[in-house]
């Protein structure tokens, strides 16, 4: 299962990057950042302190909930530790399984932040491996990547066993 979900995008892709690594109107006697210059914009060499949250229309919709609780409206309720409030699949149905988000057109994304869902303190409930897709109809998907999440192996600040790690 997964606890939470977000996606973030560069603020200003047509601000520039300065030496903070922070994106920004045009120069008022702002230094550039190394490499940067008047013709280089954010989202190029600019850290991720400069993006902002791209917002999903809420629910997320699955192809399998283990119940009403635990579902994929939860991947958007800022709860990054285990509470019992999480996307959990039904019992012997996560192959396949799958989680649609709709952005509300088209964005750029730049990151996506992913927290796994850490009830057991040997992530047996943990997903492995995800795969991003895209689609501007809805009808016809496109793989971006595949990524390899990290085990939570059961952290949380509540048991005193650390923070959930964030996937990026």
């Amino acid at each position: 299962g997964l606890m939470e979900v977000k996606f973030f995008g560069y603020t200003k892709r047509d601000s520039y990057c300065f030496q903070d690594r922070r994106c920004g109107n045009a120069p008022a006697g702002r230094k550039f950042a190394r490499g940067m210059n008047r013709n280089t914009r954010c989202g190029i060499g600019c850290s991720a302190a400069s993006s902002v949250m791209i917002p999903y229309k809420s629910p997320p919709i699955a192809n399998t909930n283990h119940n009403t609780n635990r579902n994929a409206k939860r991947l958007n309720d800022g709860k990054t530790d285990y509470n019992g409030n999480d996307w959990l699949t039904q019992h012997n149905k996560k192959q396949n399984a799958y989680v649609t988000f709709d952005l509300q057109g088209e964005e750029a994304v730049d990151e996506i932040r992913v927290w796994n869902q850490n009830e057991y303190t040997n992530g047996r409930r943990d997903v492995r491996t995800i795969d991003v897709l895209y689609s501007k109809d809805n009808q016809k998907f496109h793989k971006a990547k595949t990524f390899t999440l990290v085990n939570s192996k059961g952290r949380s600040p509540r048991h005193h066993t650390g923070r959930n790690p964030v996937n990026q």
